[in-house]
């Protein structure tokens, strides 16, 4: 266990680390919309540079053939979705006015609850900021940066009511939830709290022909790219530090932590194995083994889609296949190296002067990281071999805007325009009134605004001027 000290220490060093990407990185609050920002290949596939969402040239080959999607079953989708659920295929959405950019084929659903899990360095800032500017856009509410237990415990409870309870009729406004499940101390019960409630809620929800489509998404990384990944933006800094050479390791090979991603993806809580060396839990991670990866494997076929990092613009365009997501337009987050002057960032090279070595040394601690690669790669080629022709061509749609977008003047968000607290949670006062465009109806809304701080508009801040893409 835990202690409450240990606990309030990590979620100050995770309150650090988004406050630093909020203030010294350029590009993170810009959203070109519905435009498209491309995100800049850094050497080979799987070895993306800090903002890790980086997409590979188009020409590249499509990843391994074979396996089992994760795809959920379309009898678990809600009545009228199931062949969303089944498949992206299908024909052009009704309407056509309604669509923000033409590599959209479907119109927002009437209600959504998309939660993206969120594994440090796997593309989450990237996402993050879509769904901050799908709120600005009044599209979506967004609970992030992360959950507490408190939290879901509340709001599930309320969703329960409201969209399950009775015979009544259902709310006015319907959910549509963007929720950032970060893998943090705080949602550490994610795998064994919130997965099982959501497969509860998409059978009762079908049960009921509640029109409400709950979409579980998350992404992973060639395990070499990760670890290297996080070692440059996180460790390297506490490592120079007083006493964090014995704290943290020297260097990169002497901090290698075993099976980070896999551990993590099933755990949460990444930071009790990947800080300090002589962690408890990093002796419960040199355990894992065929047990918990079929723990981990079983909580992951209930995901819709479970993506290899480096198709991150298919993974965008299958969100939005799903749930209508209109604003998935992106820019590279290149979240700053924590304890590294600003004027110096780490290349992978200062890092692992002999790369040979620094490779082996991952594919000796993490195994069961390039299992759960592997197999996510293998299920997301059946995935993607599933999509029509026309999905690849809304896809180099997609891609092929990205370039020009960077320079277009970026869309208005007319819902969020404003920001701060809004909400005492101890007294109950509103200090200021969620918009009336912002969905659901207001006691979800202020559950939701209490669990992140109590700011209203989470993602109504003001944009970067310097709209070059990170890694440039």
């Amino acid at each position: 266990m835990i202690s409450r000290w240990k606990v309030i220490l990590l979620v100050f060093l995770e309150v650090a680390a988004l406050l630093s990407a909020l203030v010294f990185s350029n590009p993170t609050w810009y959203y070109e919309q519905p435009r498209v920002v491309g995100l800049v290949a850094a050497g080979a596939v799987g070895h993306a540079s800090a903002g890790d969402a980086t997409q590979a040239a188009s020409s590249r080959a499509p990843p391994a053939q074979g396996g089992v999607t994760y795809a959920v079953p379309a009898s678990h989708a809600p009545a009228g979705d199931a062949t969303r659920a089944a498949s992206s295929r299908g024909p052009p959405a009704q309407g056509g006015a309604a669509l923000a950019a033409p590599w959209l084929r479907t119109a927002p659903v009437p209600s959504a609850i998309l939660i993206d899990r969120h594994l440090h360095k796997n593309g989450g800032s990237t996402f993050r900021h879509i769904l901050l500017a799908n709120e600005r856009a009044g599209v979506c509410q967004y609970w992030g940066y992360w959950q507490t237990e408190e939290g879901w415990l509340k709001i599930s409870r309320e969703l329960d009511r409201a969209l399950l309870g009775g015979a009544g009729p259902l709310p006015a406004k319907l959910p549509w939830l963007c929720i950032e499940a970060h893998s943090s101390a705080t949602t550490s019960n994610f795998m064994s709290f919130v997965v099982p409630y959501v497969v509860r809620l998409r059978q009762a929800l079908a049960l009921r022909s509640v029109p409400t489509r709950v979409l579980l998404v998350t992404r992973v990384r060639e395990p070499f790219a990760f670890y290297l990944s996080f070692y440059k933006w996180k460790v390297a800094g506490l490592q120079r530090a007083p006493n964090g050479a014995k704290v943290y390791g020297v260097g990169f090979l002497g901090w290698t932590p075993p099976n980070l991603q896999a551990w993590s993806m099933l755990n949460g809580n990444i930071d009790s194995i990947a800080s300090s060396v002589r962690s408890s839990a990093r002796a419960h991670a040199a355990q894992f083994g065929q047990r918990q990866m079929a723990v981990l494997e079983r909580k992951l076929a209930h995901f819709d889609i479970v993506t290899p990092l480096e198709y991150f613009d298919e993974h965008l365009l299958m969100v939005a296949d799903a749930i209508g997501l209109p604003h998935i337009g992106y820019q590279s987050v290149s979240p700053p190296q924590m304890g590294i002057p600003k004027t110096e960032r780490l290349s992978d090279a200062q890092v692992c002067p002999n790369m040979t070595a620094c490779r082996e040394r991952v594919r000796q601690v993490a195994p069961w990281d390039f299992r759960l690669y592997e197999k996510a790669r293998a299920d997301f080629a059946a995935k993607l071999g599933s999509q029509d022709a026309d999905f690849q061509r809304r896809l180099e749609l997609f891609r092929d805007s990205r370039h020009a977008a960077a320079a277009r003047e970026r869309e208005q968000m007319p819902c969020c325009t404003r920001t701060g607290k809004c909400h005492n949670k101890r007294t109950g006062e509103w200090l200021l009134r969620p918009p009336s465009c912002v969905p659901g109806w207001s006691r979800l809304q202020e559950l939701v605004i209490d669990d992140r701080g109590g700011t209203c508009c989470y993602g109504s801040l003001k944009p970067a001027l310097n709209h070059t893409p990170a890694g440039r």
